[in-house]
């Protein structure tokens, strides 16, 4: 009888522990081994057993890893201060993730009234500087709501006084 044991990354690669044991058709299955879970998605650990007449079982699992951290988004050089009827450019963003190279992007004004309008609806790396123009006096508040390939979230905001 042939058992033996093998474990793919979520590339599907064969993955080695952490003693340099390839993880293949020659693994033993009579021992521990301890891996390094260094990529998201899902590793596929099997055992097989074959018996002499070519008769094969597995059995499999899954080990998910998972992606939980949000995105850092950093404000560059907002403008805080404003006219009434003097157009008003939004501020850009920078961000930052553990996995993620393509976010989903919203960006929105609150009003003095309490409204919220969306200024941009953008999928890139960073948000080009917008504008608005205030119609009324007031603090109205700019929100950055970004979200990465896993779905983890951040919002950002920051206020400007407009006189």
């Amino acid at each position: 009888m042939k058992s033996y044991m093998k474990v793919t990354d979520p590339d599907k690669e064969v993955v080695r522990s952490v003693d340099g044991i390839l993880l293949d058709e020659t693994a033993s299955y009579e021992r521990d081994y301890q891996i390094k879970l260094d990529k998201y998605g899902d590793y596929l650990i099997y055992y097989y057993a074959v018996d002499s007449n070519e008769n094969e079982a597995v059995y499999s699992y899954v080990i998910t890893v998972t992606d939980t951290t949000p995105p850092v988004v950093t404000i560059i050089n907002p403008q805080t201060e404003g006219s009434v009827n003097k157009e008003i450019n939004i501020a850009s963003i920078r961000i930052s993730d553990n996995s993620s190279k393509t976010f989903t992007i919203y960006v929105c004004v609150k009003v003095p009234n309490g409204k919220i309008y969306s200024l941009v609806d953008v999928n890139e790396t960073m948000v080009v500087s917008k504008s608005f123009t205030p119609q009324t006096i007031g603090k109205y508040t700019i929100y950055y709501y970004v979200e990465d390939e896993s779905g983890n979230t951040s919002c950002v905001s920051y206020e400007i006084n407009v006189r």
